[in-house]
């Protein structure tokens, strides 16, 4: 009779026992709450905006050229140096200089020298007897008018020595045209055995020779670049200097894809950033170019690019460090709301072809359908499907399912 009560407690503790191992398995097994990241639903300001590289600009710059093919002196101007419209010198414009005389070309050009010189002393000696016959002339027509008073001659000799008289009056004005012409030709001949006006000016120590003209500054502002520095000779049309005002006529052009240039309008505020000073710069999109343009990206990815002109809108003396062609990054708002509903995009993800998120409610993940109204890749505004203190699994995991257990991830 007493070993029935101690088989009844062996029984006892192994059922105990079976129940402890059976009731470990299930919890072992059991399905654990998703550890997640949550974030809250809340009300603030919310903009979307477009950033973009550019550079600043000069809106209206002058690029000098040479009016003429001319000899051109050497600018001494430096970049960034004032200059007044109108007064200014940049450089002095002279003749071209003649081609070097080889031996050969010098022999023929003395040679033309001594012909000129024999035409002049030909002409003069064709003068001189020009002039003795006129001499004549006159005294003859004097003698025969005389006699033809007294009837000693007859009317046609008088007659002769008119017209004898009147051919010697011209044949020495067709003399004196001669040395003119002979004169001239001598001038011309030495003229090519003349050294150039630059020449002329080095050995009398002028830089800038008789008929110099100057070439000044067109407006006042600064000298942006020299693009021809030296002296020498250049052809018609050759750009010497570029002169504009970076201080008072500076704006920024920005490239936009065709895309983000649509979205912007004219009058969108914009921050100018990175451009080396402490704080960003106040501007605003002046207008948006309507011709675009193929441009290939650093992956060589072809884009098709818009020019967006902005200007500043800030106090001139913030940017007075800013030159032309100053790299700057520009921040464009091309949308804004003070009272926006917000959620994280990081929580955003499409289930059937619309926009859902899962949204915690009782330690479980429910999948709640939304409407986005604008999104900028950090938070997203939201019209309808939440409201302001819910909380949202952001980054959810692809096995996390509708009524699925969470639990708030724990960092730290």
């Amino acid at each position: 009779m007493a070993a029935r009560p101690r088989r009844s407690r062996r029984g006892v503790l192994a059922l105990v026992l079976a129940s402890l191992v059976g009731a470990t398995l299930v919890w072992a097994f059991w399905p654990r709450p998703m550890a997640v990241d949550l974030e809250d639903v809340t009300v603030g300001p919310m903009s979307v905006t477009i950033r973009e590289e550019g550079r600043t600009v000069v809106r209206d710059n002058y690029v000098v050229s040479a009016p003429v093919t001319a000899r051109v002196s050497r600018i001494e101007l430096d970049p960034g140096d004032p200059v007044k419209g109108g007064e200014t010198v940049l450089a002095y414009m002279m003749p071209a200089d003649p081609a070097v005389l080889d031996p050969r070309t010098r022999r023929q050009a003395e040679a033309a020298v001594e012909a000129a010189e024999a035409a002049l002393a030909a002409a003069e000696a064709e003068h001189g007897r020009a002039l003795a016959e006129r001499t004549y002339a006159q005294s003859e027509l004097a003698r025969m008018t005389s006699l033809r008073r007294v009837e000693a001659a007859a009317q046609r000799d008088l007659e002769a020595a008119r017209r004898s008289a009147e051919g010697a009056f011209e044949a020495v004005a067709a003399a004196q045209a001669t040395i003119h012409a002979a004169e001239a030709d001598l001038r011309h001949a030495r003229a090519l055995l003349e050294p150039p006006e630059r020449m002329m000016a080095q050995m009398t120590g002028n830089p800038h020779p008789p008929g110099a003209l100057p070439i000044r500054a067109p407006v006042t502002g600064r000298l942006l670049q020299v693009m021809h520095e030296s002296e020498g000779v250049v052809a018609a049309g050759t750009a010497l200097a570029e002169i504009g005002d970076p201080e008072g006529d500076l704006e920024v052009e920005v490239e936009l894809l065709s895309s983000d240039a649509v979205a912007a309008e004219p009058g969108d505020p914009v921050r100018i950033e990175a451009w080396g000073g402490p704080e960003p710069l106040a501007g605003e999109v002046e207008r948006i170019e309507p011709w675009g343009f193929t441009k290939y990206s650093a992956l060589g990815v072809e884009e098709q690019r818009v020019i967006a002109v902005i200007r500043f809108t800030g106090k001139d003396a913030a940017r007075a460090r800013l030159g032309h062609g100053y790299r700057i990054e520009a921040v464009i708002e091309i949308w804004a709301d003070p009272q926006a509903l917000r959620v994280p995009s990081s929580a955003l993800f499409r289930a059937g072809g619309d926009w859902a998120v899962f949204r915690a409610q009782g330690g479980r993940a429910r999948l709640t359908q939304v409407s986005v109204a604008q999104d900028n890749g950090v938070v997203a505004k939201v019209r309808q499907g939440l409201a302001e203190g819910d909380s949202v699994v952001t980054h959810p995991s692809a096995e996390l399912r509708d009524g699925a257990r969470i639990t708030q991830r724990k960092t730290g």
